[in-house]
């Protein structure tokens, strides 16, 4: 007799070790698991009106050959509803046929199949399929390795008799009043056949509210009642098939053939992974691996990709998938998440359907720490194959190759990228300079890893531009670093990246630059540091007309992952009504799009308090000033600049900063002044001064400032 369930051969199957089912020695009693599967049964013929179908194999399992295919031989049996394992002190041996073909197998199986492990009961309690029966107090080490199995904290119903020195499993014949633990056994079991009546409720008899869960298993009651209905009505089906055959025939006979398979979705957000360690310091690596998977998502050009930036903002959300998919404007979610113990590694991800909350693909790798860098590669090929993206060959082996063979120096390049990262939120240089450290161990390790190379040259840049020192050598280092990342991995399109920046802003060469920013876009083409990075230098570069002739990728930018002042005046550039408005809704929050909005007292407050939070982001500090002067308050403009200048022994505060706000307060004079010494000093910073500021927008008509952004861009002999 088959489940109660559509889909599923059995309802109930039991796991255990042989050893805990051998004969008691007690009159009239068999084994233990034995007795218990009989009491179930009887329990639950007077707890259920259904007949439930248990599966329990009263042979030994552990005396399997090697040759014999034990995987086939459960694949069938495992499709159950609920699985019981009996834990006892042998339980949990790695080794044991009922751990690894069993419990474990189950486990996977039960996060993958149409219901997943976890059930939400009517109550808005959540159960598992698991249910633990333990008859053994158990070791720590055992428990341990449960939990990390399950993910949580093992929960079962127990079946010990406990007394001093006793620790055995709770027989028929014990009275409650001896056990230290006062549990009785007919009321243990009784405690079982409520939980799986529980569960199977809440599995059989979903309500009609927005739980997925319940959606889910509500579609596949409907799809076992259509086809009982359809087994009762054949002929009428039939009949139905060969009218809607004729009705095809004549249509696709009369007209022209037009494809109506629905496009699919080829939009994904990849959420951070949630560090499953029970160690905050492993947070970088789970980090690690979400981006590395992003990596190679951004290479697939035909994904829209949601930016790192804008994902990171959903870390520990409660929020719903669909509510998610929502606001990045995507149709797809993944979703994941790392443990790291040793030199193994569990990553566990799962690809889910932001319309809807469906999951449409997922799975768990439990693999050597060495193979991360494969389970990375293939779960974004599975990502491409369920979105209906076709990879080349070439492609395919981008995605496949192996960044570096030490592990140990790939843990130390996710050290040093996080520093680096950490920078931009804390504007503190502590962490570049700690970034390199760990990038210079990770090279120590491997002299031919690309990607640390990569790093140090994004890390020399930050130098360039902010550190007290501030001069050609760090640029000089950067183009090194970046040429060297490229030189090992001439696909490496964050290298290029970094040797366009340097080529853009330090040595002011549009021709090179523009040409590495190409080679970036076409390597990693849903990347949107490298969109951003390139958009921006074709709009501080070139007239409008010709980035509108020369340049149709970057107009097709998807406007909802820009949230930067740069953003806007790309869109500006552009003569993009539809894109401005967008830019304006999700990136109003920065201050430059609420200055050009004429909200001048909104970008205040919110320098203001960028200012507390990060005084050393020169930029904001300078568009602070601007506000103030642009608002009349020459006071607090004027107090500005001498905090900027005041700053000037733990930063480098160029001539750029300085100039939009004597431009915003109508002193013309010094501005421009400052600006023509920050073109013969060759400052870095003049390009980027270029849009950032609105004063400097509004002048860019000036035939003063057209000269400046003219002479900018002549290659500089370094």
């Amino acid at each position: 007799m088959p489940s109660i369930f559509p889909g599923f051969e059995y309802d109930i199957f039991i796991s255990y070790r042989h050893n805990d089912n051998l004969p008691t020695g007690q009159a009239g009693l068999d084994g233990w698991v034995t007795n218990f599967v009989e009491s179930l049964e009887k329990e639950l013929r007077g707890t259920l009106k259904e007949t439930l179908t248990i599966y329990f194999d009263k042979n030994p399992h552990d005396g399997l050959l090697e040759t014999h295919n034990v995987d086939k031989s459960l694949e069938g049996k495992l499709k159950c509803l609920i699985l019981i394992p009996i834990i006892s002190q042998t339980y949990c041996d790695p080794k044991s046929f009922a751990w690894r073909h069993e419990f474990v197998a189950f486990n996977k199986l039960s996060q993958e199949d149409s219901l997943g492990r976890d059930i939400k009961l009517g109550n808005g309690n959540v159960a598992s399929r698991i249910l633990p029966i333990k008859i053994h107090e158990l070791d720590a080490e055992d428990t341990s390795t449960i939990e990390e199995e399950i993910g949580g904290v093992l929960r079962a119903v127990e079946f010990i008799y406990k007394e001093p020195g006793v620790n055995r499993p709770l027989s028929l014949v014990d009275d409650k009043k001896d056990n230290l633990n006062n549990t009785d056994y007919k009321n243990q079991v009784n405690k079982v056949a409520n939980a799986i009546k529980e569960l199977l409720g809440a599995i059989s008899k979903p309500d009609t509210t927005n739980d997925p869960q319940k959606r889910k298993i509500n579609e596949l009651q409907q799809i076992g009642t259509a086809h009982a209905r359809n087994r009762k009505l054949k002929w009428v089906a039939a009949i139905a098939t060969l009218l809607i055959a004729a009705l095809a025939y004549y249509y696709f006979a009369s007209q022209k053939y037009v494809d109506v398979t629905p496009e699919v979705d080829k939009s994904i957000a990849v959420m951070p992974f949630v560090n499953m360690s029970n160690d905050p310091a492993q947070e970088y690596f789970s980090d690690g691996v979400m981006e590395e998977i992003l990596t190679h998502l951004f290479k697939i050009g035909d994904l829209r990709v949601t930016s790192r930036t804008s994902v990171m903002g959903y870390k520990g959300t409660t929020k719903k998938i669909i509510d998610i998919g929502n606001e990045l404007n995507v149709g797809h979610i993944l979703e994941g998440s790392v443990q790291k113990y040793g030199d193994k590694v569990r990553i566990t991800v799962q690809l889910i359907d932001a319309t809807n909350d469906q999951h449409i693909w997922a799975e768990r790798y439990d693999r050597e720490l060495k193979d991360v860098f494969s389970i990375q590669s293939e779960v974004a090929k599975q990502i491409a194959n369920a979105l209906k993206t076709k990879l080349s060959p070439e492609l395919q082996q981008r995605i496949e190759t192996n960044p570096t063979n030490s592990t140990e120096a790939y843990d130390l390049f996710l050290k040093g990228r996080e520093q680096i990262a950490l920078y931009y939120s804390k504007w503190e240089l502590a962490y570049i300079y700690k970034g390199i450290d760990y990038l210079n161990s990770a090279i120590a390790l491997d002299v031919n890893y690309s990607n640390a190379y990569e790093g140090l040259a994004r890390a020399n840049w930050v130098l360039g531009q902010f550190s007290p020192d501030a001069g050609p050598h760090y640029w000089e280092s950067a183009k090194k670093f970046a040429l060297k990342a490229l030189e090992l991995d001439p696909n490496n399109g964050l290298a290029y990246v970094e040797l366009a920046n340097v080529q853009y802003k330090w040595e002011w060469d549009k021709v090179a630059a523009n040409e590495s920013y190409q080679n970036a876009i076409r390597l990693e083409p849903g990347n949107l540091y490298i969109r951003d990075n390139a958009a921006t230098f074709y709009y501080r570069s070139s007239d409008c007309q010709s980035l509108k002739r020369e340049n149709e990728a970057i107009r097709s930018i998807s406007a909802e992952e820009y949230q930067t002042d740069d953003s806007y005046f790309l869109a500006l550039c552009l003569d993009q009504p539809d894109m401005m408005k967008r830019v304006e809704a999700v990136g109003s929050h920065t201050p430059m799009i609420m200055m050009q909005q004429g909200k001048y007292q909104q970008a205040i407050k919110f320098l203001e308090d960028q200012k507390k939070t990060a005084p050393y982001n020169i930029e904001y500090r300078s568009a602070l000033g601007e506000a103030y002067a642009l608002t009349g308050n020459t006071a607090m403009a004027e107090q500005t600049i001498k905090e900027l200048h005041a700053l000037s022994g733990a930063r480098n505060i160029s001539k750029c900063h300085t100039a939009p706000i004597y431009l915003a307060l109508g002193d013309e004079q010094k501005a421009y002044q400052l600006l023509e010494q920050a073109l013969e000093e060759n400052d870095s910073h003049l390009h980027v001064m270029m849009e950032f500021y609105l004063s400097i927008y509004r002048a860019k008509d000036d035939p003063r400032m057209v000269s400046i952004v003219e002479r900018s861009w002549i290659p500089r002999n370094r």
